[in-house]
């Protein structure tokens, strides 16, 4: 039984509509095939006693019964990634279900045995950030590629709502392209150069100012307002390089700060993996 559409809201677009792994039927239906051994044995073997082929028609009603039930369960449990919310939902007359809103999912794991690898069968695991904290899923088919699936569906959903925040800044109107990163450092770099460049040059001219007046002065004070010009030309060169360097501080913070905003972490999985993710992210 698919996933009743009407339950979706007006944006929500279906990603995933997952019935559990085959495996769920399999022990009920080796049972039920033996015990139809069994009973046809029972049924064309006169030798065997009465009430030993009753206990063996009892034992395929019941293998039957039970095969029945976890068909109905198979049918009505559905394992559901949307572009907003990972469902899942179960039960054939009291339903059952958990929500897990895309925006609370911190880690989403797999496990699988060896033979469960060979069928392609496994548990899914999510964790969030609400009162459940971590949900186990069982028979889920392909559960790497069902984890991969909800991590892309988190960062769409997290370029979404950046993209409204970007409108809504702009009053509605098309938000404009950002610089990447080499680019703005690239700017940086350019602007220190021509500070740089203008420095001495305005060094220069105060000097050549500056001296013409001195022309004018005798001895003594000529001396002395060397003396004077010559710590104010200390000064302001002391005082323009911390200014630099402070503009400099302040717009690398900047790109770092835009960057790691900017970039997507999940912590998953060990050996290496996170640093090769953030690596990545950045």
């Amino acid at each position: 039984m698919p996933f009743p559409r009407q339950l979706l809201t007006d944006d929500e677009d279906l990603v995933l509509d997952l019935r559990p792994h085959w495996w769920f039927l399999a022990p009920a239906a080796a049972l039920l095939a033996v015990s139809v051994v069994f009973g046809l044995a029972a049924l064309l073997n006169d030798s065997w006693w009465s009430w030993f082929k009753f206990l063996v028609g009892l034992w395929v009603l019941g293998s039957l019964g039970w095969f029945g039930v976890r068909y109905l369960t198979w049918t009505t449990t559905n394992f559901v990634v949307t572009n907003e919310r990972v469902i899942s939902r179960t039960g054939v007359i009291a339903k059952k279900g958990i929500e897990i809103p895309l925006d609370r999912i911190n880690t989403v794991f797999f496990n699988q045995s060896l033979f469960e690898r060979m069928i392609g069968a496994g548990d899914l695991g999510i964790e969030s950030a609400g009162e459940g904290g971590r949900q186990t899923f069982t028979d889920i088919k392909k559960p790497n590629l069902v984890q991969n699936e909800i991590y892309r569906q988190v960062e769409a959903l997290d370029a979404r709502k950046m993209q409204r925040l970007g409108e809504a800044a702009g009053g509605g109107s098309r938000p404009q392209p950002v610089a990447s990163i080499p680019e703005q450092i690239e700017k940086l770099g350019l602007a220190e150069a021509q500070a740089i460049e203008k420095k001495p040059v305005a060094e220069a001219t105060g000097l050549a100012e500056k001296a013409t007046a001195m022309k004018a002065l005798d001895g003594v004070g000529r001396e002395h307002e060397e003396f004077r010009l010559r710590l104010d030309k200390e000064r302001e060169v002391e005082l323009a390089q911390i200014a630099v360097r402070q503009h400099i501080a302040q717009a690398q913070a900047e790109v770092l700060a835009q960057a790691m905003a900017q970039a997507k972490i999940n912590i998953v999985g060990g050996d290496g993996e996170f640093f090769d993710r953030f690596v990545k992210a950045v």
